[in-house]
């Protein structure tokens, strides 16, 4: 289970190639087991522009969303 930093996030919904390409291997390393907070889920959204929602919806939507909570455990 890897949970993927806001800032990583952010690069990938703004284009940045290589970032892409790295998640992309990553994800087919792990089977998919990529995660995000609901905190990190907020932070996306709270800069968000308006030409940049469906994207972001549907990228950050592909992704398992971690109870917060477990973070701690």
């Amino acid at each position: 289970m890897i949970i993927i930093d806001s800032d990583i996030l952010i690069r990938i919904l703004r284009g940045n190639e290589d970032i892409k390409k790295k998640f992309t291997l990553t994800a087919k390393e792990i089977n998919g087991e990529l995660f995000i907070t609901p905190i990190q889920y907020m932070e996306i959204f709270s800069g968000l522009r308006q030409k940049e929602l469906i994207s972001t919806e549907l990228f950050l939507d592909s992704l398992h969303m971690i109870d917060d909570e477990k973070i701690y455990e």
